[in-house]
């Protein structure tokens, strides 16, 4: 009986009594156990149930109560660890989708580029966090603190819906809006072009040079002493 349980899984209780499923009588003897015949495991506390054993199957007879652990981790855990991860995938690839682009100026600073400033959309849901995320990224002149932000217009931004995706606008500390045309480039520095310098020869050295050192085609030869 011990060997049979074992055979059945670990899961199964001991075995009361075994059945031949032709007459429903108990086998009492070993001998009476033929080879190539199926039998009917009756565990203990329960009845012999009659079912028609010819026609069911060995592979489905336990399968949906008996599992080895191998089994329920390729039934279970397996597909449910394919499953979370794409819906991972998912997140993630909607979380970069999500993800909001603001350009951000200094306010007064004209020639200075705007500010590339990504909002996660949990910042994009609160305006305290936004202006956190922008007071990370733009540092404005004397180290003070953003206190405001505006649009290009002067309209000072009071909620995140204002904020909108790849939109411009100005970092103010406490101060007003300073009209500018910001974005310009910055002016190039105009040097004074040099003069042409020459270079005179000696002309008592050259007064000095024999007549010999000439060619007719009016050329000079140097010569060393």
């Amino acid at each position: 009986m011990e060997q049979v349980r074992k055979q059945l899984g670990q899961y199964v209780p001991a075995i009361r009594c075994i059945v031949s499923p032709n007459t429903g009588t108990k086998i009492q003897n070993v001998c009476d156990i033929m080879e190539n015949h199926r039998y009917v495991a009756v565990p203990r506390g329960e009845a012999l149930k009659l079912l028609d054993y010819h026609k069911a199957d060995e592979k489905s007879r336990y399968a949906s109560n008996h599992h080895t652990s191998s089994e329920l981790f390729e039934k279970y855990w397996r597909r449910r660890h394919i499953r979370l991860k794409s819906q991972v995938g998912r997140l993630s690839d909607g979380f970069r989708r999500n993800v909001k682009v603001i350009y951000v100026y200094r306010n007064g600073d004209t020639f200075t580029p705007a500010i590339r400033v990504h909002l996660r959309p949990i910042q994009a849901m609160d305006f305290e966090l936004i202006m956190r995320a922008i007071e990370d990224c733009v540092i404005l002149p004397y180290g003070k603190a953003v206190r405001r932000l505006y649009t290009l217009g002067g309209e000072l931004v009071k909620s995140p819906e204002m904020v909108k995706d790849h939109h411009f606008y100005v970092a103010a500390g406490s101060e007003t809006f300073l009209s500018r045309d910001y974005g310009q480039p910055l002016p190039r520095l105009i040097t004074a072009s040099r003069k042409p310098t020459h270079i005179y020869a000696n002309v008592h050295f050259i007064n000095d040079i024999p007549d010999e050192c000439y060619t007719h085609r009016g050329q000079h030869h140097y010569y060393h002493d």
